[in-house]
């Protein structure tokens, strides 16, 4: 188990690294009630996923969604990621989606259930921390 002090939101640092072994690094927002772990548009194409450019399409890539977020309705594209390190924990084969989030929000990225289902996370906001452990 591995623990993060927590701000004003619960977040993280986290390194993720595409399928093609390019890696960047987040300052993310920890959430449960988002599907799917986020990264901006333009690091899902570096990571080797050229489709973002055609998520907007009416007829999209097969890998196209809709999600519901704060701002509404989203199209975005869905794909898996080599790895993600949380924490000092790594977890292998992570869906992501891919989203601009507003800049107000203070996060690039976002973990979200995707990740979450395979560990154990606490919020401990009388002790103001974040806790994580893996799953199996």
């Amino acid at each position: 188990m591995t623990e993060v002090e927590l701000g004003r939101f619960p977040s993280a640092f986290v390194r993720v690294k595409g399928s093609n072994s390019k890696a960047r690094e987040y300052l993310a927002l920890v959430d449960p009630v988002y599907e799917y772990c986020i990264i901006p548009k333009s690091d899902a194409y570096v990571f080797g996923h050229p489709e973002v450019a055609f998520q907007q399409l009416t007829v999209g890539p097969p890998n196209a969604r809709t999600l519901v977020t704060a701002g509404g309705f989203n199209k975005t594209v869905i794909f898996e990621v080599e790895s993600v390190e949380i924490c000092g924990l790594s977890f292998e084969k992570v869906e992501f989606a891919a989203l601009d989030l507003p800049q107000q929000v203070g996060f690039e990225a976002v973990i979200g259930q995707s990740l979450l289902k395979h560990a154990s996370v606490t919020l401990d906001w009388g002790h103001k921390v974040l806790r994580i452990s893996k799953v199996n």
